[in-house]
């Protein structure tokens, strides 16, 4: 048996992704290898596989066994006869819901190959341990994020993001700002920090009567919006 997990989306789908793979392997005491290059073949946002910063068990599936076990896209008789397979016998197993149950209790006896999001903690949650260590970061950390994570720790921080590039659901200025005004009367003295992928369109419309710092999206600082 075998977990093979399709790596896709920003930071955070990646770490809810590998989450539930790992959960899943840990129980069954089988292997997990990730699918890190089709979740990636056509990204309009140009984002890309991030867990290498993490302290995981970090190996990648071979293409062949992606070819054969990923049916996302392929539609012919292997697709159909997955889909009308009982849960437990299938090798490709797509999310169709918020939370599916079953995936806690399925026995890995085969190669199987996981596509979504996975966005719930009852995936992983009863190994939270296991997943707390596997996201240590590894990386060593740039001299600018120290200073600016001392920053933020010293002040009753505010994070505002505001994702505007490729990206259709734009919220208007106006919705920041009564925002900000509602956060600025549950929290004395706020000091508001902007991320964006345009941070010079909060600079122009994001403008709060209180203390403010705008996160520059540059080497330094990645948008994690996009991350």
């Amino acid at each position: 048996g075998m977990v093979i997990a399709k790596i896709e989306g920003g930071l955070g789908n990646q770490m809810f992704i590998y989450a539930a793979a790992k959960r899943l392997s840990v129980v069954n005491h089988v292997p997990l290898q990730l699918d890190v290059m089709s979740g990636y073949a056509e990204d309009n946002f140009g984002r890309s596989y991030s867990l290498n910063h993490f302290r995981i068990n970090e190996d990648f599936a071979p293409d062949k066994d992606v070819r054969e076990l990923n049916l996302g896209k392929r539609r012919n008789w292997q697709y159909h006869i997955n889909k009308i397979l009982p849960f437990r016998y299938k090798r490709f197993i797509r999310e169709e819901k918020l939370f599916e149950p079953r995936l806690l209790d399925l026995k890995v006896t085969r190669k199987i190959y996981l596509q979504g999001y996975w966005q719930n903690e009852n995936y992983f949650k009863d190994i939270e341990p296991v997943i707390r260590k596997s996201f240590e970061i590894i990386s060593p950390i740039d001299k600018s994020h120290v200073e600016l994570a001392k920053k933020i720790n010293a002040a009753n921080s505010v994070c505002i993001h505001a994702r505007r590039l490729n990206y259709e659901y734009l919220l208007p200025a106006a919705y920041y700002d009564l925002a900000i005004k509602q956060m600025a009367g549950k929290i004395a003295d706020p000091h508001f920090f902007c991320f964006s992928d345009d941070i010079n369109w909060m600079r122009n419309n994001i403008k709060p009567d209180w203390p403010v710092t705008y996160i520059p999206n540059d080497n330094n600082f990645k948008d994690f919006g996009h991350l």
